[in-house]
C-alpha cells in the first residue's frame, strides 16, 4: 500500500526547486510573499513557497499574468486558520476548466478544509477538499482569496453569511458566478456491496508539480458503461508517458476504490467495479516521476450487467457533479407569457414535497416558450458536470430561434446563460418546428455535442439541414461545427435529430436524422420515412450517411419523425434507438425500434402501433437492475371510459436478452384520475436520482386549468414502483404549463398540438 502523506510531503518540499517552462521560478526563502508566471493555453504552475497553483492546459484562452500572495491576515471572524491567507491575482478571472490549488498547512485546526471566498463580499465557500498530513488541496474555478482552516461550531451564521474581511490586502473583485454553498463531502450514492480489491502497487515516484496533468477523454463524464471494468481514456499531457489513475465512491475521494498506475494514455480498470456511479481523476507520470495536479474529476455509471462489448450509451443529467441525478422541469408560460425552467437536484434522500434547487427565468426578453425545450447535453465543456440547453419555442418573425447553454458546477446551475447562440437562418426562421438534441462525443475528444435539426415550412434544398456543434473548453461554439444535408433534397430532412449513443461499437457517439416522407396529396401517394445514421469519427460526423434505416413505409400526414436514444435494451453492449412516425391517422402513431451491431439492419427490429397520440419514448434506463434498459411512452389522451377523456398513463416496456417486449411489462397509471389531466404528457428517464443503484422516472401532466404537475416514480429491485415517491403541481402560483416539458423532451413544438 502507497503512502500519500509521505508522497505528498516530499512534492512540497520539491517545489522550491522547480524551474522549468510554465512554472513560477523557485522561492529563494520560505518567507517569499508572492509569486508571478504569465500563464498561456499550455497552461502552468505557480510555486510560493509551499504553497502550488496548477493551472491546466485548456482553462485559459488567452495569456495572463497570475499572481499569488501569501498575507498576514488573521482569520476571518468564525474560523481558525490552518494555513495562511493566500490572494490570487488577477481577481475574478475565471478558467473553462478547474485549477488545482495545494496550500500547506501550519495551524492546528481539525479537519480543515480550504475556503475560497465568493462575490461581492459574500462570505467563503467551503469546496470540496483532499488532506494529507502536511496540506489541503482542492478544485478552484475563479480567482479569489483563500485558505485552509475550519469554521468555528458558534460562528454564529453559514458559510454564505460570513462577510470577508475589507482589510487592504483582501481581494477586491471576485468571481460572481459561484454563489451556492456545498458540502465538502456529498452524501455517497448506494451501491450492491463488494468485496473491495486493494489498489494495484505502482512504481517508486518523485512527485513534482511540472507535470501538467493528463485531460479525461472517455467515457464521457456521466455516461452509462456496457463493461464492470471500463477502458479509461486520456490525452497526456506533453513530456509524460502515463498516469495514475484514481477511481472513487465521491467526488472528493474520500472513498478510494483502485488506484493504479498505467502507461499511453488508455488503461482498463483492473477488476471489477460494482453498479452504481464511480468518479475517477488523473495525474501525471513521466518515468517514476509523478505530477502533483490532478485532472478534473469524471464520472461513470456501471450498469447491473457487464457486456463484451467496451462501450458506453446514454449520459445521466447530474449538474452538481454529487453523483446524484437532476431533473429539470419547464413551464413555458407564466402570468406574462415569460418562461422559466426549474431544477430539482437528486439526493440521498427525498422529501415529500422538494422545493427546485434553482430557478431560471427567461433571458434577454425572449421568453415566449422558454422552457420548451429542455435537453441535458452531457459535458460539453470537459469540467466534470453535466450542462443545460434551454431553448425558446418561438422567435420574432425573420429573427432565428436561439438556444442557450448553462454550464454545470459544484453549486448546480446558474441562473444566467454561459453562451447564447443564435441558430442558422433561413432554415430555423421558417420552421413549423426543430429540433435539438444532445450528441455524445462524436469525434472522441472528451467534450460533449449538441445536433440541432430544422423542417422548415418551404422544404428546399438549402432550408434541409442539420447542424452540429462540438464541445470544447470553452463549451458549445456560437456557429456550427458542421451542417449536414440532406441525401434527397424533397425530403423533411433533420425533422428529428439524436445522439443515441454507440451503435456499432467503436466507441464514439452516432447521430440519427430522420427525414420523413414529403406527401404530395396525389392518389396512392406512397413514401418512405428515413432514419440516416451518421457514425461518429475523428474528423466529426460524415457529410453523407453511414447508414440509410427505413422508418416506415405509408402516407406521411406531418414533418415529425422523432428519433430517441434507448440505452442498450438487448444487453448486447451496443446502443439502440427508436423512431415515431405518423404512417396513418393524425391521431395515431407508430414507434420503431432500431438495435445497434457492427452492421446495422435496415428495417427494425420492432415496431408498435398506438392507436391514440403518444409521446414519443424515451430511455427509462433500468428501472429494475436486471442489467438491460428499458422504455418508456406516455399516452396522455387515453381514456378510462368514455366519459373520463384524457386521464392519460404511461407504459414502461422492460428490456431483455430479446430487446424489447411486444407488450409493456409495466402500466403507470395517472396519480390524479381527472379528466383532461393529459398524465405521459412528457417524460423522462433521468437516471438514479436518490443513489440506490435503480433508474428513476419523472412524467408530467397538464390539467384541465393548464397548471400541470410532476411526478417521480423510483426504480428498485422488484420494479418501479408505482406510487409516486414525490409530486409538485405548479410553482409560484403564476406559471401555466409546469411540468407540460422535462428534460430531454427535445421537440419545439408539441406533438399534441391538434
Amino acid at each position: 500500500m502507497h503512502s500519500t502523506p509521505r508522497r505528498f510531503a516530499l512534492a512540497l518540499s520539491l517545489l522550491g526547486a522547480c524551474s522549468e517552462p510554465g512554472t513560477a521560478p523557485p522561492d529563494d526563502a520560505a518567507a517569499r510573499s508572492s509569486a508571478t508566471l504569465t500563464v498561456g493555453a499550455a497552461g502552468g504552475s505557480v510555486v510560493l513557497g509551499g504553497a502550488l497553483l496548477t493551472v491546466p492546459a485548456g482553462a485559459l484562452a488567452q495569456p495572463t499574468t497570475i499572481t499569488v500572495t501569501r498575507t498576514e491576515l488573521a482569520a476571518p471572524a468564525g474560523y481558525v486558520l490552518a494555513s495562511a491567507r493566500y490572494r490570487f491575482e488577477p481577481a475574478g478571472l475565471t478558467f473553462a476548466r478547474p485549477a488545482q490549488v495545494i496550500l500547506p498547512l501550519t495551524g492546528s485546526a481539525a479537519a480543515p478544509a480550504i475556503y475560497w471566498s465568493r462575490a461581492g463580499d459574500a462570505g467563503y465557500e467551503r469546496l470540496a477538499t483532499t488532506l494529507t498530513a502536511t496540506a489541503a488541496s482542492a478544485q478552484v474555478t475563479h480567482f479569489s482569496e483563500g485558505f485552509a482552516g475550519t469554521e468555528l461550531a458558534d460562528g454564529g451564521s453559514s458559510d454564505a453569511a460570513v462577510p470577508m474581511d475589507t482589510a487592504p490586502d483582501a481581494s477586491a473583485a471576485l468571481d460572481a458566478a459561484d454563489v451556492v454553498d456545498v458540502p465538502v463531502i456529498p452524501d455517497s450514492p448506494v451501491v450492491l456491496d463488494v468485496p473491495v480489491i486493494p489498489d494495484v502497487p505502482f512504481v517508486a515516484d518523485a512527485p513534482t508539480a511540472t507535470l501538467i496533468a493528463p485531460r479525461p477523454l472517455a467515457p464521457l463524464s456521466m455516461a452509462a458503461v456496457t463493461t464492470a471494468r471500463p477502458t479509461l481514456r486520456w490525452a497526456p499531457a506533453a513530456s509524460t508517458d502515463g498516469a495514475r489513475v484514481q477511481i472513487c465512491r465521491d467526488r472528493a475521494c474520500a472513498t478510494v476504490e483502485r488506484t493504479f498506475d498505467a502507461t499511453g494514455s488508455a488503461a482498463a480498470v483492473p477488476g471489477d467495479l460494482p453498479p452504481g456511479v464511480h468518479f475517477w481523476s488523473l495525474r501525471a507520470r513521466q518515468g517514476a516521476t509523478l505530477g502533483l495536479a490532478s485532472s478534473p474529476v469524471w464520472s461513470f455509471v456501471v450498469g447491473h450487467r457487464s457486456a463484451a462489448i467496451d462501450t458506453t450509451t446514454t449520459t445521466s443529467a447530474d449538474f452538481d457533479g454529487d453523483g446524484y441525478a437532476d431533473f429539470v422541469v419547464g413551464a413555458p408560460r407564466t402570468d406574462s407569457i415569460a418562461g422559466r425552467v426549474y431544477v430539482f437536484a437528486g439526493a440521498s434522500a427525498t422529501t415529500a414535497s422538494p422545493a427546485p434547487r434553482t430557478t431560471i427565468p427567461g433571458p434577454d426578453g425572449r421568453q415566449y416558450g422558454f422552457g420548451s425545450v429542455l435537453v441535458p447535453a452531457g459535458d460539453v465543456n470537459g469540467d466534470g458536470y453535466g450542462d443545460l440547453v434551454v431553448a425558446t419555442s418561438e422567435g420574432v418573425a425573420g429573427v432565428p430561434n436561439r438556444i442557450y447553454v448553462f454550464h454545470g458546477a459544484s453549486g448546480g446551475l446558474p441562473t444566467a446563460p454561459t453562451t447564447r447562440i443564435d441558430l442558422p437562418t433561413p432554415a430555423i426562421a421558417q420552421s413549423n418546428g426543430n429540433v435539438l438534441a444532445a450528441a455524445g462525443d462524436v469525434n472522441g475528444d472528451g467534450y460533449a455535442d449538441l445536433v440541432v435539426g430544422s423542417t422548415p415550412t418551404v422544404v428546399t434544398a438549402a432550408a434541409t439541414r442539420a447542424y452540429v456543434y462540438l464541445g470544447s473548453a470553452a463549451g458549445l461554439p456560437t456557429a456550427a461545427s458542421q451542417t449536414l444535408t440532406s441525401p434527397d433534397a424533397t425530403a423533411h430532412f433533420g425533422a428529428g435529430v439524436a445522439g443515441v449513443g454507440d451503435l456499432n461499437g467503436d466507441g464514439r457517439a452516432d447521430v440519427v436524422v430522420t427525414a420523413p416522407h414529403v406527401f404530395t396529396a396525389a392518389p396512392g401517394d406512397v413514401g418512405q420515412n428515413h432514419a440516416f445514421v451518421y457514425f461518429g469519427a475523428a474528423a466529426g460526423l460524415p457529410s453523407s450517411p453511414s447508414a440509410d434505416l427505413i422508418a416506415s413505409a405509408g402516407r406521411d400526414e406531418a414533418v415529425e419523425l422523432a428519433v430517441a436514444p434507448l440505452g442498450d435494451v438487448d444487453g448486447d453492449g451496443r446502443a439502440d434507438f427508436a423512431v415515431t412516425g405518423t404512417p396513418g391517422a393524425a391521431s395515431s402513431r407508430t414507434v420503431h425500434v432500431f438495435v445497434g451491431g457492427a452492421t446495422l439492419a435496415t428495417a427494425p427490429a420492432r415496431s408498435y402501433a398506438f392507436d391514440s397520440a403518444i409521446t414519443p419514448p424515451v430511455a427509462a434506463g433500468d428501472v429494475n437492475g436486471d442489467g438491460y434498459a428499458d422504455m418508456l411512452v406516455g399516452v396522455p389522451r387515453y381514456a378510462t371510459s368514455p366519459t373520463d377523456l384524457a386521464v392519460g398513463r404511461a407504459l414502461l416496456y422492460l428490456g431483455g436478452a430479446a430487446g424489447l417486449p411486444a407488450d409493456p411489462g409495466l402500466t403507470i397509471a395517472s396519480p390524479v384520475a381527472v379528466r383532461g389531466t393529459y398524465f405521459g404528457i412528457t417524460a423522462a428517464g433521468f437516471g438514479d436520482g436518490n443513489g440506490d443503484g435503480f433508474a428513476d422516472l419523472v412524467i408530467g401532466s397538464v390539467e384541465s386549468d393548464s397548471i400541470g404537475r410532476v411526478s417521480v416514480f423510483r426504480g428498485g429491485a422488484a420494479g418501479l414502483v408505482v406510487t409516486p415517491a414525490f409530486e409538485r403541481r405548479g410553482i409560484d402560483a403564476v406559471n401555466t404549463f409546469f411540468g407540460r416539458f422535462v428534460a430531454v423532451r427535445a421537440l419545439l413544438r408539441s406533438t399534441l398540438r391538434s
